[in-house]
C-alpha cells in the first residue's frame, strides 16, 4: 500500500519527467498505491469513453465541411483515443514486465497526440506552405519520438523531453496565421487547454500522493479544450 521510494526521484536521483526508466514495480503498485493505480485507470478510461464520443460527432460535419476537415478531426481524435487508451492499459497492467512494456507506449502516445492536436490546426486554420511545413516538422519529430520510446530503454530520456517542448513550442512560428484562422474563440481554447496542462504539469512533478491521478484530471479538462478549440474551427 504504501510508496516504495521518494516520488519526485527516479532511481537515479534525476526527476522523473528526465527519466526513461521503467518505474519500480511490487505486487499491485508501481510507485502508486493500489487506491491511486485504480483512480489512474478509471480517469483516463473515462477519457477514451468521451474521446469515442467525440468520434461518433464526425459523420455530422461530413455533409457541412467536406472529408477534408473530417480526416483532419479523425486523426486529432484516434490520437486523442490512443493517449488515453495506452494510459489506462499501462496503469492497469499488473505485472512487472508488462507494465515496463506498456510505460513505453504511453509515452510514445504522448507524441501521437502533439501531432495530432496539431493536424486539425495547421490544416484549417493555417494552411497554405506555412501549415503543411510546420504540419510535416511536428509529424517528423513526432515520428522519432515514438520509436525512441518504443525501442530505447535508459538511454534516451532527456532526449525525449527536449523532442516533447520542440513539438509544442514549434506552432508559435505562426501564431498570428493561427489566430487570424481560428477565430478568437478557438484560438482562445487552444490557449487556455496549454494553460490547463501546464498546470497538471505541475501537480505532477510535485509529487504529493494521489498527483498523478490529479494530473489525469487536468489533461481531461486540456484535451477537453482543445477539442472544442478544433470542433470550431472555422
Amino acid at each position: 500500500m504504501g510508496i516504495r521510494r521518494n516520488r519526485s526521484q527516479d532511481r537515479g536521483g534525476r526527476h522523473p519527467l528526465l527519466s526513461d526508466e521503467a518505474p519500480a514495480v511490487s505486487g499491485r503498485s508501481c510507485d502508486y498505491s493500489p487506491g491511486e493505480e485504480r483512480l489512474n485507470v478509471l480517469t483516463h478510461a473515462a477519457g477514451a469513453v468521451l474521446a469515442l464520443g467525440g468520434m461518433a460527432l464526425v459523420p455530422f460535419v461530413v455533409p457541412e465541411h467536406g472529408v477534408r476537415r473530417v480526416a483532419a478531426f479523425a486523426v486529432y481524435l484516434l490520437a486523442l483515443f490512443g493517449m488515453y487508451l495506452a494510459s489506462s492499459c499501462y496503469h492497469a497492467a499488473r505485472t512487472p514486465e508488462r507494465k515496463a512494456l506498456l510505460r513505453r507506449f504511453d509515452h510514445a502516445a504522448i507524441y501521437l497526440l502533439i501531432a495530432g492536436t496539431y493536424t486539425p490546426v495547421m490544416l484549417l486554420a493555417v494552411g497554405g506552405s506555412l501549415g503543411i511545413a510546420i504540419l510535416a516538422a511536428v509529424w517528423m519529430i513526432g515520428l522519432a519520438g515514438i520509436v525512441i520510446k518504443c525501442f530505447s530503454r535508459h538511454r534516451f530520456g532527456r532526449w525525449s523531453l527536449i523532442l516533447y517542448l520542440a513539438m509544442g513550442w514549434l506552432g508559435i512560428i505562426a501564431v498570428r496565421q493561427m489566430f487570424a484562422g481560428m477565430g478568437a474563440l478557438s484560438f482562445g481554447l487552444l490557449l487556455a487547454g496549454g494553460v490547463v496542462y501546464s498546470l497538471g504539469a505541475f501537480f505532477y512533478a510535485s509529487g504529493r500522493p494521489y498527483c498523478h491521478a490529479a494530473w489525469h484530471l487536468f489533461v481531461l479538462g486540456g484535451s477537453t479544450l482543445h477539442y472544442f478549440a478544433v470542433l470550431l474551427l472555422p
